[in-house]
């Protein structure tokens, strides 16, 4: 099999928990180091690292680079994998299994500094392999039950588990919250005087008022009123423009709905305004303010004609990848292939029916000539996200502009 000119070896590391204190820990150096010491020895070049520095090897959902990984090989744009050991790469024997099957089909060898060479071309190979994937789940297993006992025998102990309070280490000042709450009076004002005293927090960002609150309501019982308020952040259903509306601090504006004599009133409001030092007034602007911009902008609404016969289009072509997506499972369910050519085969289905869903999606506004505004509040919040991505506002909370979905709906 010829590669393509722009393959090259891949050197991948990784590592669960970042410390370096822990008996049998392999620092970032050491992985590094080996890695580039096989490459050289296989005359691999200088291989490309990819680096997932404080994951965990168990699933391979939330480690982008592996993710990154495994499509290059699928891709063809690999020659080589050069890891520290085959845990660094995945503690899943599914995972392990795929990977695997990647690499065979695709002309990949798997070098490890610990394990060695893996040729998955021949029978022993592939049977090292599986052992080799085995043992790796066996022993997070393992792992995972002696942390499960060692939790139920602190517990027993009346140990505590999990994060220590806060003024348990060195720079948390336990008294300077407690001043910081009865000077301001309120959780917001005690946040912003924090930040102005340069006070660090639990994670060293600047405070926020649910901070400020989370310690308060555990450490500090007596400051916490008597009566806390009853407004606060609502079921999206029931705002019209929930997740849309950004300030001009870069976060989103949170709708809190607040009840005066008979009437319902509903805003919008920066929750880190008021602690964020540089933010600014005003911190909340009223839903009539935001709706009335709104409306103006979504006249502006205009859908190609031509989107309609776009729609019908791949409607069609999604109903038939659909029916050949199930003559595929039924072959499989049916022993007629195995599970690997039931997955190549289900590949380009899936590809394809993916792209004919976001062209649905695209066009699925040409059944709304115009926006009924009497509609509830929760559909009135789904047409509105699928018209715009945001509407951003300036210092005064004023709208300024509405980013669209699609540039061209936008009429002049």
């Amino acid at each position: 099999m010829d590669e393509p000119k722009d393959s090259k070896a891949i050197a991948y590391l990784r590592r669960s928990r970042v410390d370096e204190t822990r008996t049998g820990a392999v620092s970032y150096e050491a992985q590094e180091a080996a890695v580039r010491t096989m490459a050289r020895r296989w005359d691999a070049g200088e291989p490309e690292l990819l680096v997932d520095w404080g994951r965990s090897g168990g699933s391979e959902k939330r480690r982008p680079a592996y993710l990154k990984l495994r499509a290059m090989v699928e891709a063809g744009q690999v020659t080589d994998i050069f890891s520290y050991d085959l845990s660094r790469l995945t503690r899943s024997l599914e995972e392990w299994i795929r990977l695997a099957t990647l690499c065979q089909e695709h002309g990949v060898r798997i070098h490890l500094s610990k394990e060695g060479t893996f040729d998955f071309s021949t029978a022993s190979g592939e049977m090292l392999a599986n052992i080799l994937a085995s043992v790796a789940q066996a022993v997070r297993r393992w792992a995972s039950e002696r942390s499960r006992e060692t939790a139920t025998a602190l517990r027993a102990r009346g140990a505590t588990i999990g994060r220590k309070p806060y003024g348990s280490r060195p720079g948390e000042n336990l008294d300077a919250i407690r001043t910081a709450v009865e000077d301001a009076g309120s959780f917001y004002g005690a946040a912003r005087l924090l930040n102005d005293r340069g006070l660090s927090n639990l994670k060293g960002r600047p405070w926020t008022a649910s901070t400020v609150s989370f310690i308060v309501r555990h450490q500090l019982a007596d400051l916490v009123p008597a009566r806390p308020g009853t407004a606060g952040p609502q079921r999206p259903s029931r705002f019209t423009l929930q997740k849309l509306v950004r300030c001009h601090c870069g976060r989103f504006l949170s709708p809190y709905s607040y009840h005066s004599g008979r009437k319902t009133y509903t805003t919008y409001r920066c929750n880190g305004g008021k602690s964020d030092p540089v933010h600014g007034r005003p911190y909340a602007v009223s839903e009539p303010v935001l709706l009335d911009w709104a409306r103006a902008e979504a006249a502006h609404l205009a859908i190609p004609a031509d989107l309609v016969e776009v729609r019908q289009v791949s409607g069609a072509e999604h109903g038939e990848l659909d029916a050949r997506r199930l003559r595929i499972l039924d072959m499989y369910e049916a022993g007629h292939i195995d599970v690997t050519e039931r997955d190549r085969r289900l590949a380009p289905v899936y590809g394809r029916l993916e792209e004919l869903d976001a062209v649905i999606a695209s066009t699925s506004l040409e059944a709304i000539p115009a926006i009924d505004w009497t509609l509830p509040p929760g559909q009135l919040n789904r047409i509105l996200r699928t018209i715009w991505t945001q509407i951003e506002v300036g210092p005064d909370l004023r709208p300024v502009r509405a980013e669209w979905t699609v540039p061209e709906w936008r009429a002049a």
